[in-house]
């Protein structure tokens, strides 16, 4: 507690020194990345960044790797196979939220040699080291990386899906808010399906006029 109120107090008084970032508190780690500092600095004082770019690929058919078998990996995996991708998940112990999920299960811990034919992967054990170790080792061999619990390591994002068949939009809050994307997926929901049929008889109403 007193280290926190301390954090505050630091954050406050670099405001009113009209400072534009600050790392207030040591990670974890001893060696701090740059990009994990810049974003830790972002989230503390509120910063503004660019919007993070959506970059849309097809994983239809395509392989994915995930370590972790808990509701953060399952909620991945379940957007990955949503889009079509080839699942597999490896884990000593998985979830409830697994139980009659599309996706290959493997009960033991993750080895390097499962990352073999990846198109990409996924960091989400509950262990920060492990995830590091996944992510150094996807970088390795070239392939996209989103670690659960560190965004500054992330080759990739993932942003809230909104779908309605092969419609889809996504949302992001460029990894400074979950929250805050949570909310405005929810409301992009409520209303996707609405528009994307509206816009649908619209298109055929103009081609049946041509």
């Amino acid at each position: 507690m007193g280290a926190e109120k301390k954090e505050i107090e630091g954050t406050e008084a670099a405001r009113g020194c009209g400072a534009r970032g600050v790392v207030t508190e040591r990670p974890r780690e001893e060696e701090v990345q740059s990009r994990e500092a810049l974003l830790l600095a972002r989230r503390a004082l509120g910063l503004s960044r660019p919007p993070l770019f959506p970059l849309l690929t097809d994983m239809e058919g395509r392989s994915a790797l995930i370590a972790g078998g808990g509701r953060v990996a399952a909620r991945r995996a379940a957007t990955l196979i949503k889009c079509g991708a080839a699942v597999t998940v490896v884990s000593p112990r998985f979830c409830a939220e697994f139980d009659g999920m599309n996706c290959l299960r493997v009960e033991r811990e993750w080895r390097p040699e499962d990352m073999e034919g990846a198109a990409l992967a996924v960091a989400a054990t509950n262990d920060r080291k492990a995830n590091a170790a996944v992510a150094a080792e996807a970088n390795r061999r070239a392939i996209p990386v989103n670690v659960a619990d560190n965004a500054a390591d992330c080759g990739f994002y993932f942003p809230s899906l909104v779908t309605s068949g092969e419609v889809s939009a996504s949302v992001s809050a460029g990894a400074l808010s979950p929250a805050l994307t949570h909310r405005l997926a929810e409301r992009l929901r409520s209303v996707w399906e609405d528009w994307v049929r509206e816009e649908r008889a619209a298109l055929e109403d103009e081609r049946n006029h041509e």
